[in-house]
């Protein structure tokens, strides 16, 4: 059921004048603000595979750009931007961050309004929202609104948190709206069952107060995640085509050549990001120790499947191969293969998981405060390290 829109945006406009969450690096040195723009290069140009040069001399549309730390950076880059924010103390802070860390300050535009009411003309090379679109009382108005600024054969930068991959934030937000009787108590409840998760952020790149992060996270009252298939359906009906994401969500069965006459199309199998999306419901730990536990029984075929393709490999005219010793080789392949199951790492983790979330929910009927906070002290998955992957990024291309 769709909220009234005035009353949320409102709502969340209150909350975030209390306390803006885009505020990284502003309140802080130059040394934060270099260390900021370092990573940004590193995300655009090797997660998204979107490189700065690609913003130079564009005309770049940002919505929901708050104090514009996510974007002040695309300035030195090369774009001229039209940042559109409904907060007007962010705008403030805004204005001041582009003056102190952007370049060509003159060149850009600040326009203090809603998304959905701001009107232009002109068209962009360039649209970007990242992280405001599940704030807004209609996440999928909202980015058709995004897409219709955009020129034909331009990009599109929409970041959002994922529905799966939020989902025990979400769980923490029942948590705090169950049992919080005011902001103060609900603020409160954030840091007695929620602290090292506060902990990890603060410590994160993306340097925010305790206070800022649990505004951000629990506290703010409009949080409507889209899935996968729902941006992907979104992408389709704007003309829009993908172009790239991090996380990634397909399978890496990706290899047709390139001369191929069916080409691959994301958007007609978004289903299938059903899996990636499970693993995000579960993230607690660094890709590195995931890889090693979710991939272990790979390892198994790994030697004999280079003995054997190193041996039937460079064959020329003069190549002597052993009939006998090939068939052996593949013998011991087969018998290597017996021993995948990438499955059943998965299944047990999500299956600990799940357990977790049952036992939660039955604790919750209790209302209980130290009862919940005594659950959750002993399980093993739920609420513990990274608390599920949030934050989606996609990159669409609209064709000319």
């Amino acid at each position: 059921m769709k909220r009234n829109k005035k009353l949320v945006e409102k709502t969340v406009l209150n909350t975030f004048q209390e306390e803006i969450p885009s505020i990284y690096f502003s309140d802080k040195t130059k040394a934060e603000y270099s260390a900021f723009k370092n990573n940004a290069e590193y995300v655009y140009r090797e997660l998204f595979n979107f490189p700065k040069e690609m913003f130079k001399d564009k005309d770049v549309l940002d919505f929901g750009g708050g104090t514009g730390e996510q974007t002040v950076y695309l300035t030195n880059w090369g774009a001229r931007m039209t940042h559109v924010e409904m907060n007007h103390l962010a705008i403030k802070i805004a204005k001041s961050v582009f003056k102190k860390y952007g370049s060509n300050f003159t060149k850009h535009r600040f326009v203090n309004t809603s998304i959905f009411d701001f009107k232009i003309a002109k068209k962009f090379d360039i649209v970007h929202s990242r992280g405001v679109f599940s704030h807004t009382y209609d996440k999928k108005k909202a980015f058709d609104k995004l897409a219709g600024f955009l020129k034909p054969g331009g990009y599109l930068i929409f970041g959002d948190p994922n529905k799966i991959g939020g989902f025990q934030n979400m769980l923490q937000r029942y948590i705090v709206y169950t049992l919080g009787k005011d902001r103060d108590h609900m603020e409160e409840i954030c840091e007695t069952l929620f602290k090292d998760d506060i902990t990890r952020s603060v410590k994160s790149r993306a340097v925010r107060t305790r206070r800022s992060i649990i505004f951000d996270r629990w506290i703010i009252e409009q949080q409507d995640d889209p899935s996968v298939e729902e941006v992907l359906s979104w992408f389709k009906k704007n003309n829009l085509r993908f172009y790239s994401s991090y996380p990634k969500f397909i399978f890496p069965f990706l290899s047709n050549s390139v001369y191929s006459r069916k080409s691959f199309d994301v958007r007609n199998l978004s289903k299938y990001s059903v899996l990636a999306e499970a693993l995000w419901m579960i993230k607690n730990t660094e890709d590195n120790q995931d890889y090693e536990e979710y991939l272990s029984s790979i390892n198994k075929i790994h030697d004999q499947q280079n003995k054997l393709s190193n041996y039937l490999s460079a064959i020329s005219p003069d190549s002597k191969i052993s009939i006998s010793s090939s068939i052996k080789m593949v013998e011991s392949y087969k018998k290597s293969i017996k021993n995948i199951d990438i499955a059943k790492p998965i299944s047990k983790r999500l299956t600990t998981f799940l357990t977790e979330v049952d036992g939660l929910l039955k604790i919750l009927k209790s209302s209980d405060l130290m009862k919940v906070k005594n659950y959750l002290n002993k399980t093993t998955i739920l609420f513990r390290g990274y608390v599920g992957v949030r934050h989606i990024d996609y990159i669409g291309y609209k064709d000319k």
